[in-house]
């Protein structure tokens, strides 16, 4: 019994090494004709449409004439609804996060912007109440 269980293994590994061996010699015959078939395409010099490559603008930091500079930070002594609405306008995306908070973490924010911290502060103290919420 047991040699016929390794005669059938070996069988069934030499048959399977015999099959990758013919898969492999396939594939470099199918490479190889990829690759002639390649050499032989040129392209029509009328039809090369070359583009100038694309330089992105460096932003600057400037929103516009009409927008916030983001330097420029929230101004001091807001009250509260103010200081919501300037978050608001000029900081969306805090905002976003800001709006959802509870109210009680809403007003630890608005005490520290009271006390004089800046927009980069305020900003980690919302994402800092946002994970704990």
């Amino acid at each position: 019994m047991r040699k016929r269980l390794i005669l059938g293994m070996t069988s069934f590994l030499l048959l399977g090494y015999l099959q990758a061996g013919v898969v492999w010699a396939q594939e470099d015959a199918y490479l190889r004709e990829l690759e002639s078939e390649a050499q032989e395409v040129r392209v029509d010099p009328k039809t090369d449409r070359t583009r100038p490559e694309v330089v992105p603008q460096s932003f600057t930091g400037s929103w516009g004439a009409d927008k916030q500079n983001l330097e420029e930070g929230l101004p001091s002594g807001l009250g509260r609804e103010a200081f919501d609405a300037a978050l608001e306008e000029r900081f969306y995306g805090s905002y976003i996060f800001y709006r959802d908070l509870p109210r009680q973490a809403r007003d630890e924010v608005y005490n520290h912007y009271t006390a004089g911290a800046g927009i980069d502060e305020l900003r980690k103290l919302i994402i800092e109440f946002r994970r704990r919420y």
